[in-house]
């Protein structure tokens, strides 16, 4: 690191520090070098020197308080102006006062700091100048204006950079979100083979089941056979299911114990989840609850949870949840209030998500907008009890 390099990292880590030298060097340099005039001030020489040093310690401060801090340099920058003669070097810390509010403020303040100190200096140098048309007088806008437009350049400079940073941050991000998109979805085709797999053993072991009990009394021969058939395809079946649950696993995924699934007895918790984040819920159920296949339950939990998910991130903080319990199959109402924008307009993948879990039991899953609300209306179906 080079020394400009170290110096700034210190400055930045010790800002408080760093003013209290900028101070002293500018008051050094206005206090201790002499200049013409300062020689013969119109007051007496302690009251310009008592306000020289109130100006430069006032700027010890200027991070914390830079209004505050501008305003007392410019008045008293202004007062040693028209008491030595309109010229002083005591300008300086006025122009590190401008130059700070300019950095902290947006453009439109810069601009009205300019203008405005520009006026104040300007009129104590011309009182004490006795003339407001002189060189000196109208440089005082020129000086202010430079002062201004290097607090903006440098505030422009540093947005610059975070934004740079941060676009390299969302890049970044992105990448990774991509990796880890390529990654499941491998997963998930590896686990579709393996699905299909699977299912193929599992016929074999029916059938040859079959095929055993049927010649089990009449060819024991062929009936060990058939059993040897099966005890080779359930061993594949295990094999199978083994690596089917090692990919579906995520890299960094703990190795716990399975807990149960979730199922509508889980929906009383989530709901107040979503409660304790803001969202109202308004439940209400119809009809008698028959025994519900845990599957079924199952596909229904997500249901719910990913449109009330949806209903906090699009909607307005408000949804219902209707359960209605029929013969054979269970239906699920949610509605939440989105003023002109429908929910689940971005990538759609939550929407599919649900398609997807409700057909996987039979069941079906119908969104849309109704010019009032977002409603997605669900229905699954499944073997009732006898």
């Amino acid at each position: 690191m080079s020394l400009k390099e170290e110096l700034g990292e210190q400055a930045r880590r010790h800002p408080f520090a760093a003013d209290a030298v900028l101070a002293a060097a500018l008051g050094a340099i206005a206090l201790l070098v002499p200049h013409e005039e300062d020689r013969s001030p119109v007051g007496p020489d302690w009251i310009v020197m008592s306000i020289k040093v109130a100006v430069f310690l006032a700027l010890i401060l200027r991070r914390s308080w830079p209004f505050p801090v501008l305003g007392l340099v410019l008045v008293g920058t202004a007062v040693v102006l028209a008491l030595a003669h309109g010229k002083s070097p005591v300008v300086a810390a006025a122009f590190v006062a401008i130059c700070t509010v300019a950095y902290r403020g947006d453009r439109r303040t810069g601009i009205a700091v300019w203008l405005g100190s520009a006026a104040v200096l300007t009129a104590g140098a011309a009182v004490g100048a006795g003339s407001l048309f002189r060189f000196e007088n109208l440089s005082m806008l020129a000086w202010t204006g430079f002062a201004a437009a290097a607090g903006n350049a440098a505030r422009s400079r540093k947005e610059w950079f975070a934004e740079v940073e941060q676009r390299a941050i969302d890049a970044e991000e992105s990448r990774e979100e991509e990796a880890r998109r390529r990654v499941v979805a491998e997963r998930l085709r590896i686990a579709r083979e393996l699905h299909d797999v699977v299912a193929h053993h599992i016929a074999v072991v029916h059938v040859q089941a079959g095929v055993a009990d049927h010649l089990l009394d009449t060819k024991p021969a062929e009936a060990h056979e058939a059993i040897a058939h099966i005890r080779r395809a359930s061993g594949s079946v295990l094999d199978e299911l083994g690596g089917l649950l090692d990919v579906l696993r995520q890299p960094d995924e703990p190795i716990t114990p399975t807990a149960p699934a979730p199922g509508l007895s889980g929906l009383t918790s989530l709901i107040d989840s979503f409660s304790a984040s803001g969202l109202t819920v308004d439940v209400k159920a119809n009809g008698v609850p028959d025994a519900i296949p845990p599957a079924v339950e199952l596909v229904a939990y997500r249901l719910v949870q990913e449109g009330l998910t949806n209903a906090h991130k699009h909607g307005s903080g408000t949804a219902t949840l209707d359960f209605t319990f029929e013969r054979g199959a269970l239906r699920i109402d949610i509605a939440n209030p989105c003023p002109g924008v429908p929910a689940l307009a971005g990538a759609g993948h939550g929407l599919l998500g649900m398609h997807e879990r409700a057909k996987a039991v039979g069941g079906t899953v119908r969104t849309h907008n109704d010019g009032d609300a977002w409603r997605v209306a669900a229905r699954l179906p499944f073997e009732p009890a006898v």
